[in-house]
C-alpha cells in the first residue's frame, strides 16, 4: 500500500490520528506496519509505534523486499529520525531504505578513498614531489592486487543490491564498483558493461545530476560525450558522496597523466599547466567540503588524515608543476627526466 505520507513532520494531530486508525485497521504484513509506526502518534487507545515497529519486524517474510528488510533492521528512532530528514514523499520506506544505503555507501567510499590516499603518498620519499613519485609508490605497495584479493566488490553489491535504478544510491553504487575495477584492473567486457549501466544512470534517473558519474564514464571512454544534466533533487549526503567521488576519479585520472611522456617541450609545459590545474581543482573541494557520515573514531580520524595527506602532497606537486609550466628548468627540473611530471 502506497500512501502519500507526504513529510511526516508536516501532518497535523487531526490528520495523524486519522491516517493512523486507517492504517491500524487494515496492517497486517510488514511495509503496511511499517509505515503506520512511522506515522503514528503515541495515544491510549493504539499499539505505541515502538510495539507496531516489532510487529513490523515480526512480519518479515521470505518475500519481503530487501529495501524494507533495511529499514526494518534500524531501530525505531534511526527511522523516525530519517523520516523527519526526508522531503515530501510517496514513499517513505524507499527514501529511508536509499538514506540507509547512502551511509554505506559513504564508508566504502571513505575506505577506498583512504586506501588509495595511502598507497600513493607513502614510499621512499617523504612528500612525493610529482605525480611519476606517486604512481611508484601506489603501484609498490600494490594497491590494485590488495582490491582485487579483497572482498571490497562483493561488499558494495552486497550494499547496493535492491537498490531501484535510477536513484543516487545506485548510481553512486556503479562509481563506486567503476572505481573499484579501475584499481583492480578491469576486463574490457566489464568495462564496457560498466560505462552502458552509467549512461543508462544519466538518462533514465539522475545520474547526470551526479557529476562523478560522467566523470567516470569519460574516465572509462575517454571522448564519449557530455549527456544534458537534469535538475534533480538529491539527497544532502548523496551531494557528498558525489564530491568524494569525483576527488577520487580526478585524483586517478591525474596519476594517468604519467603514462604519456610529451615529445616536444610545448607539450611537456602544457602537460605541466594540466597538473597544476588538475591538482589546484581535487584541492580545493577537499578543503571545502565537509565529508560526514563516519560513525566510528578511528575511521574519521583516518580519513581526515588521508585528506590532509593528500591537500600537502597535492600542494607539493602542483608548485612544481607551476615551476616546469612557467619553464624555470633550473627549480622544475623540466630538463631532466622527461616523464617526471
Amino acid at each position: 500500500m502506497q500512501i502519500a505520507l507526504i513529510s511526516v513532520t508536516a501532518i497535523d494531530s487531526v490528520a495523524r490520528y486519522h491516517l493512523s486508525l486507517r492504517l491500524d485497521a487494515i496492517a497486517a504484513d510488514a511495509h503496511t506496519l511499517a509505515l503506520l509506526a512511522l506515522v503514528q502518534p503515541t495515544l491510549p487507545l493504539l499499539r505505541s509505534p515502538i510495539d507496531v515497529w516489532a510487529a513490523a519486524k515480526a512480519a518479515i517474510t521470505p518475500e519481503t523486499p530487501i529495501a524494507l528488510r533495511h529499514v526494518l533492521a534500524l531501530h525505531f528512532d534511526e527511522a523516525k529520525r530519517a523520516v523527519q530528514l526526508l522531503p515530501p514523499t510517496p514513499a517513505p520506506i524507499t527514501a529511508i531504505a536509499e538514506q540507509v544505503t547512502l551511509v554505506h555507501l559513504n564508508d566504502l567510499f571513505s575506505r577506498f578513498f583512504v586506501q588509495l590516499v595511502d598507497g600513493a603518498t607513502s614510499g621512499g620519499q617523504e612528500v612525493p614531489r610529482s605525480v611519476k613519485a606517486l604512481l611508484a609508490n601506489l603501484e609498490a605497495r600494490s594497491v590494485g592486487n590488495n582490491l582485487r584479493s579483497s572482498l571490497f566488490d562483493k561488499e558494495i553489491r552486497g550494499v547496493v543490491a535492491g537498490v531501484p535504478k535510477g536513484t543516487a544510491a545506485h548510481a553512486l553504487g556503479l562509481v563506486l564498483i567503476g572505481l573499484w575495477g579501475v584499481m583492480a584492473g578491469p576486463t574490457a567486457s566489464a568495462q564496457a558493461a560498466l560505462a552502458s549501466a552509467l549512461a543508462a544512470e544519466e538518462v533514465k534517473g539522475v545520474g547526470s545530476a551526479l557529476a562523478s558519474v560522467g566523470a567516470l564514464r569519460e574516465l572509462l571512454y575517454p571522448g564519449s560525450g557530455m549527456v544534458e544534466p537534469v535538475v534533480a533533487t538529491l539527497p544532502a549526503n548523496a551531494v557528498t558522496i558525489d564530491k568524494l567521488a569525483l576527488v577520487c576519479i580526478q585524483f586517478i585520472r591525474l596519476l594517468a597523466t604519467t603514462t604519456a611522456v610529451a615529445d616536444t617541450r610545448l607539450d611537456r609545459l602544457a602537460d605541466s599547466r594540466k597538473v597544476q590545474k588538475a591538482t589546484s581543482q581535487i584541492r580545493l573541494v577537499l578543503t571545502q567540503t565537509t565529508f560526514a557520515g563516519l560513525d566510528d573514531d578511528v575511521e574519521v580520524k583516518s580519513f581526515d588524515e588521508a585528506r590532509e595527506k593528500l591537500v600537502t602532497v597535492l600542494s607539493t606537486v602542483g608548485r612544481r608543476a607551476a615551476g616546469r609550466a612557467s619553464g624555470r628548468d633550473e627549480d622544475s627540473g623540466l630538463e631532466g627526466d622527461i616523464d617526471d611530471l
